[in-house]
């Protein structure tokens, strides 16, 4: 049986009756005229200045539901339900919903915003009634929301400690609730975070400027975009087709057997697609790895090309072949006879057909030149890269070198301020009291050594001390020599 969906934009004092059926079509909203749709399209491209877009404008966002539990059995449709919501967060907070709901795991609610405002406001929870149709219910956000609500921080240093700077950034963004720093896949750190917002609107925004304000510091960002993931049918686990599309029976994610999963699976685990001891889909598998290889090598050519295509548009001419018409023969050519010969083969031809013949002719030059400068583009972004890290370790190592000096310093002054003198007066002690000559001269010499090393670090102190402050007088002159 299908799962129950229903689609609810309005109130239900707003509806009006209709006989018509009710289908799982989304309604569309504010209708307007093709051609008025075109043009308004096309004076807005025209009207914004180009600058770095993010995956909102180019595709619907995928919300994820939320979840709303019921204390108790309700025996309310979806539609009953919605209407309720609907009707409460329009009376308490002036709001209509655009939402579209089914049943789920245990008979809860599932609700799906269908507009980035629509889903802002349902995750606000002190917003939610407290009962719905006189039932209670328990109200459950996700965790992780879209890629399109995240951006990426640059240059943000690894010694700095994402939970100290979220709530100096909170106070300047209001939105953001949460920093992730960003890691390889061996757990070493990068020197970026992924910062969550809660509001679109203000992720738009700063993704348009191009850079975010960190304390006193202005960093670079960009646009957060999921790691590639393999699609992987969930009936039978293989890659080659969807769960919607798959005709095949549905098998264990543990040992790849069709069996009832009601008392768990006791069988060994292995994977469908190659065979191996492992669960299907995990990262061993060969044929995981293969598909991963396949998408980062497409993901790699679709980049390059998207950066040949937006720097061969900057050059290139539009043109209507209509536009121009056909040079006429009868025009009087004052002109060698070579040049008229030739001026006459070109005579035959638009000056459309010129124009794209010279255009196909450089086109594999000019192609080949976008491939190599975006390339190197991307070279010297690896480079900085690698430089700021290098930098960084540099700074780690002498923070290191400079903790273990101190570290030093200390022993040395422990032992040559306590240790040292304890057992000087140790030794001169047990001197005096020894009546055997050959100890009392042992004791003196050994009383003697430690005296000649805690001279030798009284002079060595002195001199250092004499060497600083000479150093510290000759510096501001030299400074008044110079001016």
């Amino acid at each position: 049986m299908a799962p129950e969906l229903y689609e609810q934009r309005t109130p239900v004092s707003n509806r009006k009756p209709t006989n018509e059926r009710n289908t799982n079509k989304r309604p569309r909203v504010n209708v307007s005229p093709p051609n008025q749709h075109q043009d308004e399209l096309h004076q807005r491209m025209e009207s914004e200045p180009p600058m770095m877009t993010h995956q909102t404008n180019m595709s619907k966002i995928s919300f994820p539901p939320i979840i709303i539990k019921f204390n108790v059995e309700q025996n309310f449709s979806v539609k009953e339900i919605t209407d309720d919501l609907i009707l409460k967060w329009k009376n308490h907070h002036g709001i209509n919903l655009a939402i579209t709901a089914r049943f789920g795991h245990l008979h809860s609610l599932l609700v799906f915003a269908d507009d980035s405002s629509t889903f802002e406001s349902l995750l606000d929870l002190s917003r939610w009634p407290q009962t719905l149709n006189e039932v209670e219910i328990q109200v459950k956000v996700p965790r992780q929301l879209p890629s399109e609500y995240s951006l990426v921080i640059q240059q943000f240093h690894r010694n700095w400690n994402e939970d100290e700077w979220l709530p100096e950034l909170q106070q300047r963004y209001v939105s953001l609730y949460k920093i992730t720093r960003l890691r390889v896949k061996d757990g070493s750190s990068l020197n970026a975070v992924r910062a969550d917002f809660k509001s679109i609107e203000e992720v738009k925004t700063l993704i348009r400027s191009g850079k975010i304000n960190v304390g006193s510091m202005i960093h670079p960002i960009k646009p957060y975009h999921l790691p590639i993931r393999i699609n992987k049918c969930l009936k039978c686990l293989r890659y080659d087709h969807t769960t919607k599309s798959c005709s095949r029976p549905r098998l264990c994610p543990k040992c790849a057997e069709e069996h009832t999963l009601e008392h768990g699976c006791p069988n060994q685990e292995r994977s469908v697609n190659c065979g191996g001891d492992h669960i299907s889909g995990h990262s061993a598998c060969a044929v995981v790895q293969e598909k991963r290889r396949a998408l980062v090598d497409l993901s790699k050519r679709q980049r390059a090309e998207l950066l040949v295509l937006a720097d061969r548009q900057q050059h290139q001419f539009g043109y209507q072949e209509r536009e121009f018409p056909v040079i006429s023969k009868d025009m009087p050519i004052h002109l060698s006879s070579s040049v008229q010969s030739q001026q006459m083969n070109v005579s035959q031809r638009t000056y459309a057909q010129v124009i794209q013949k010279q255009q196909l002719d450089h086109g594999q030059q000019k192609n080949i030149e976008y491939t190599l400068s975006s390339f190197l583009n991307k070279m010297e972004r690896r480079l900085d890269e690698f430089s700021s890290r290098l930098s960084s370790q540099l700074c780690e190592i002498e923070k290191k070198i400079n903790e273990s000096s101190n570290r030093q310093g200390e022993i040395e002054s422990l032992i040559n301020e306590i240790i040292l003198p304890s057992i000087q007066d140790i030794g001169h002690i047990l001197s005096q009291s020894s009546t055997n000559r050959t100890s009392q001269e042992s004791f003196k010499k050994f009383n003697e050594k430690i005296k000649g090393l805690l001279s030798n670090r009284r002079s060595n102190l002195n001199h250092y001390y004499h060497q600083s402050t000479v150093n510290h007088i000759d510096i501001p002159n030299s400074n008044v020599a110079h001016q």
